[in-house]
């Protein structure tokens, strides 16, 4: 090919990028080989309707005729300025995309360096407790008045609250509430003795599920620790996959931003991190409730308690009868077949189902 003078490309257009031409232009364009190429291109092409001189390359060939082929250096430097219009404009979006997907990344690392530590960490324990700490300041901050003592409905309502998080009961007119007749102003203190109580109720928990799995290791009882990993690990992705399906509808509707003279990337930055503080919320407490409440397998061969039976006995029969609904005593759907050869076939039905009757008992 060399000794013949080279490769002839012939093109039917120009691409977007220059890089693309050379490469179909083959080593003669990549790498200075002999060589030569022949572009044909219309005023439709997309390169010259968006970013080429249409109107003065379309006076142009107005004036010389559509016959003669035009080989001007005007022409190749108007194809030339818009192949690098397009690869700037494409630059751009990748950049922008590249400014959000960084978002992503950091929030990505964190959460995968939590999970990560989940997953390989020995003693998960420590960090149920210091999520069961954490967990007690929010509500503390939450519930407790900045200035002041608090009054009875605060206590009752912060009462309330932790035992529905931790499962474990606090009586408002109690300790440590109200310790010597006196209730406790010091926000603290409190807090204090509402994680000593609810640690306490979590390492009995953990001894009870222990014991059983020394007791029942030949069967695989999982010890406690191995609950807790898994409870976190399985709240920690659910929460995750839910986290990311939410920064995808944020990410499609952030541009709107703009319009309010905000700029989309720092608004996107600003709630992104608002969202994934929410998450990482969610998590702890989600993760402390189950914990603290899932019920202790039961030991191999087994069976679970079944509920105990209602005190009023087995529930009666209604009767049949004319006062029986219909379709509840005698025949299910006698009524309907009675009536069948007065009731049409778009007609209710008889059975009072709402439904026609040939979708109903005419159905047979």
């Amino acid at each position: 090919v060399i000794e013949a003078g080279g490769l002839h490309v012939l093109g039917t257009a120009r691409h977007e990028a220059r890089r693309i031409d050379n490469q179909l232009r083959g080593r003669s364009g990549r790498q200075g080989e002999p060589g030569s190429s022949r572009f044909y291109l219309s005023l439709e092409d997309d390169l010259m309707r968006r970013f080429g001189r249409r109107e003065m390359l379309a006076k142009l060939m107005g004036q010389i005729g559509d016959d003669f082929p035009i080989e001007h250096s005007l022409v190749s430097r108007t194809l030339e300025r818009a192949q690098t219009s397009v690869e700037g404009y494409n630059f751009d979006i990748r950049k922008h995309l590249l400014e959000y997907d960084n978002v992503m990344n950091h929030q990505r690392q964190a959460f995968y360096t939590r999970r990560r530590e989940a997953l390989e960490r020995e003693d998960v324990h420590s960090e149920i407790l210091d999520m069961s700490e954490g967990a007690i300041v929010a509500q503390l901050e939450a519930q407790w008045p900045e200035k002041g003592e608090p009054d009875e409905e605060t206590l009752a309502t912060l009462a309330k609250a932790l035992t529905a998080q931790f499962g474990v009961a606090f009586d408002p007119a109690g300790a440590p509430f109200v310790v010597d007749g006196r209730m406790e102003t010091d926000r603290d203190a409190v807090g204090r003795a509402v994680f000593d109580r609810v640690t306490a109720a979590l390492e009995q928990k953990k001894k009870e599920c222990d014991a059983l799995a020394e007791q029942y290791v030949a069967e695989g009882y999982p010890a406690f620790t191995d609950c807790e990993r898994g409870i976190l690990l399985q709240i920690l992705d659910a929460q995750w996959k839910d986290h990311l399906h939410t920064m995808d509808g944020l990410r499609e509707g952030i541009s709107m931003r703009a319009y309010g003279q905000r700029d989309p990337k720092l608004e996107y930055q600003r709630e992104g991190y608002a969202l994934f503080e929410d998450m990482n919320a969610r998590i702890d407490v989600q993760g402390l409730e189950l914990v603290f409440k899932f019920a202790l397998p039961p030991p191999p061969g087994q069976e679970p308690p079944r509920p105990s039976a209602s005190p009023l006995g087995p529930p009666r029969e209604r009767p049949a009868g004319p006062l029986a609904r219909p379709g509840t005593g005698g025949a299910p759907g006698a009524s309907a077949k009675e009536k069948a050869g007065k009731v049409g076939r778009n007609d209710p039905c008889p059975c009072g189902s709402g439904k026609k009757y040939k979708k109903c008992h005419g159905a047979a």
